[in-house]
C-alpha cells in the first residue's frame, strides 16, 4: 500500500502529494488513448476523431464511476461531508460500471451527432477500456481500497494500520488497537497523527490476510484486453467486440465479487456490482444471439470494417 506515490516539496502546500490512485488514472488514460489510436491507425481512422471520442469516454468515465461510487457508500464515507470528498478522485474511489453507462452514453451521443458508425467505434474502443482499467486497478492496490475477503491463502496479503482493510477489520471486533496507539476515547490515533516511536510500533499491526482483489482485477482486464485485441480482426460483425467485453467481464466481475467484502442489496443476496453483471452479461448475450441471426461480414484488413461477403 502506497497510497501517496510522492511528494514535491518545491510545490504550493495542497499540492505537493502526487497519489497514487489519480497517477494511475493518468497512466491509464495514456495507455488506452495509445491503444486506440494504434488500432485507429491501422485501420485508416483519422486519429483527431478518436481523440475527441476519447477524451469524452473519459469525462464521462470518471464522473459516472465516482458519482456511483459516492452513492453506495455514500452512508459510510460521505454523509456529513464536503463537496470536495465527494469529488475528490485522487483519493481513490471509483465504480466500473457507473463510469461505463456514463461514458456509453456521452460517447453514443457524439458518434449519433456527427453521424458515425456507433458500433465500429465502440469496437474500437474497448480493448482500450479494458488496459486503462489495469492501471486503475493498480491505482486500487496502492490506495489499499478494493482488498479482499480474509483467507489463509499464501499469496494473501495483509494492509498496513489505518488502511482501509485495517479499519474495517477493527470495526468488526476482529482487531484491537494497542495501548500505544488508542487516542484515550476508545479509537486509535491517526497515521498522519504518530509519533516517530508510535510509527515503529504501527508498522508491526497490520490488517488480517485477504485476497489481493485488486491484483486478480488487475490480471483479469489485461487478459481481457488481449483477448479484445485478437478478436476485433476475427469478428464476423461490428459491435461484437464490445459485446464481448460486456459478456466476459461481466462473468468475471460477478466471480470476483465473491471474495470482495462488498455489502449485498436488499432482495438479490448479490452486491450491486452483481446485480449488474448479471444485467450485462444477459443483455449481452441476447443482442449477440440478435447479432448473429444477420449475414455475417469478414474483417477487412486495411480499413478494420466488417464488410459483407461476396459471393464468388
Amino acid at each position: 500500500m502506497h497510497p501517496v506515490f510522492i511528494r514535491l516539496p518545491f510545490l504550493p502546500e495542497g499540492f505537493q502529494e502526487i497519489y497514487s490512485y489519480g497517477l494511475m488514472l493518468v497512466l491509464g488514460f495514456i495507455a488506452g488513448y495509445y491503444l486506440t489510436i494504434r488500432l485507429a491507425k491501422r485501420c485508416g481512422q483519422n486519429p483527431e476523431e478518436l481523440t475527441n471520442i476519447v477524451v469524452l469516454a473519459l469525462l464521462g468515465g470518471v464522473i459516472g464511476a465516482r458519482a456511483m461510487y459516492v452513492i453506495h457508500f455514500w452512508k459510510q464515507e460521505y454523509a456529513g461531508e464536503g463537496l470536495w470528498k465527494a469529488i475528490n478522485v485522487r483519493d481513490g474511489g471509483l465504480e466500473f460500471y457507473g463510469g461505463v453507462l456514463l461514458a456509453i452514453a456521452v460517447v453514443l451521443v457524439y458518434l449519433l451527432v456527427h453521424k458515425l458508425p456507433v458500433r465500429f467505434y465502440l469496437d474500437l474502443l474497448a480493448p482500450a477500456l479494458m488496459l486503462g482499467l489495469s492501471f486503475g486497478r493498480m491505482g486500487c492496490f496502492l490506495n489499499g481500497c478494493d482488498y479482499g475477503k480474509v483467507c489463509n491463502l499464501p499469496w494473501a496479503m495483509s494492509f498496513p494500520y489505518g488502511s482501509y482493510a485495517y479499519l474495517d477489520h477493527l470495526s468488526q471486533g476482529k482487531l484491537t488497537v494497542p495501548p500505544e496507539l488508542s487516542n484515550g476515547l476508545g479509537g486509535m490515533i491517526r497515521r498522519e497523527d504518530l509519533t516517530a516511536e508510535q510509527k515503529t510500533i504501527a508498522a508491526k499491526h497490520r490488517s488480517l490476510p485477504v485476497y489481493p482483489t485488486q491484483l486478480y482485477s488487475l490480471v483479469n482486464a489485461l487478459v481481457l484486453c488481449g483477448i479484445l485485441s485478437w478478436y476485433f480482426w476475427k469478428r464476423r460483425y461490428e459491435g461484437q467486440v464490445f459485446l464481448l467485453m460486456i459478456i466476459l467481464y461481466g462473468i468475471a466481475r460477478f466471480c470476483l465479487e465473491l471474495l470482495r467484502t462488498e455489502p449485498k442489496v436488499a432482495n438479490t443476496g448479490l452486491t450491486i456490482s452483481q446485480n449488474l453483471s448479471v444485467v450485462a452479461v444477459i443483455a449481452g448475450l441476447a443482442c449477440w444471439l440478435w447479432m448473429i441471426r444477420q449475414p455475417a461480414g469478414q474483417v477487412d484488413p486495411k480499413t478494420g470494417r466488417v464488410l459483407a461477403k461476396t459471393s464468388k
